[in-house]
């Protein structure tokens, strides 16, 4: 409407509100100046055509920029001081819940807490996450799904899956460890604008937060630890990763590939 020339005057009453940075803020008040349309806010009236009327807007836009800037840091370091301190209640995996008193605790759906001790019970006597999920499948053994999306309150049980498995053995809060920043945003320059994407994960070693001992686990931490190391030893075919026999008779077991469908053969066996 202000573009078609049909809007005389604008008024604002929280600059905060109009615009997020100062470039819609500039551009905002060169539409006003292009149409000739006033601008009105607590102050007083002012010409956006004017250089004066401009400069002192300019001005208001950059202080209110500057102020949304110090508040959000002012936010983020205070859920930070709290996350250190094991009070921040961030979004925890299944099985886990918030209580009002008791703070962080198993789910007391005890149907939800005996599928988490399985997958850990199986890789522990298998030593392998996909041998844990066909254990699991071929006693149909169901896992539960949200269906209220990130409440976690209610589930619907489906039959599991493998990332469910390689997520419980994954995270370190099934070990009693209350960790917080695992992920980062990263922004990318696609088509000349600026995307931005959330949910990086980062090492270990990164991590901001890592409380041990904080609530109760399935398991502890020196077992998490094995489990690790464990998942690490089985990946030896990741794309990246390292290239290796994996023992036996085989020669050449894990190290070349077949020229049709690129995987790597399972077995070789020595020649004779």
């Amino acid at each position: 409407m202000a573009c078609a020339g049909e809007v005389g005057a604008e008024l604002w009453f929280d600059a905060s509100r109009l615009a997020r940075n100062g470039r819609d803020w500039h551009h905002l008040l060169e539409l006003c100046g292009l149409v000739d349309a006033r601008v009105i806010d607590l102050d007083g009236i002012y010409d956006p055509c004017r250089p004066n009327d401009r400069l002192l807007f300019g001005m208001k836009g950059s202080i209110s920029a500057f102020e949304l800037g110090i508040i959000q840091a002012r936010m983020l370091d205070a859920a930070r001081a709290k996350a250190r301190r094991g009070e921040l209640r961030i979004s925890v995996p299944i099985g886990y819940i918030w209580h009002r008193e008791m703070g962080l605790n198993f789910d007391p759906d005890l149907r939800l807490q005996e599928a988490i001790h399985q997958i850990f019970a199986r890789f522990r006597r298998l030593g392998g996450a996909r041998q844990v999920l066909l254990s699991m499948r071929a006693d149909q053994v169901h896992f539960p799904r949200p269906s209220d999306g990130k409440q976690l309150v209610s589930f619907d049980w489906t039959p599991i899956r493998y990332r469910n498995v390689i997520s419980v053995l994954k995270n370190p809060f099934y070990a009693g460890v209350y960790v917080y920043g695992k992920s980062e945003k990263r922004v990318e320059i696609v088509d000349g604008r600026a995307r931005k994407s959330y949910g990086h994960g980062k090492p270990f070693e990164e991590w901001e937060v890592k409380l041990k001992d904080h609530h109760k686990g399935y398991i502890d931490w020196a077992e998490f630890e094995l489990n690790q190391t464990q998942l690490a030893i089985n990946a030896y075919g990741k794309l990246g990763g390292l290239k290796s026999g994996r023992g036996g008779r085989a020669l050449l077991s894990g190290l070349i590939s077949c020229a049709c469908c690129g995987r790597r053969t399972a077995s070789l066996s020595r020649p004779t």
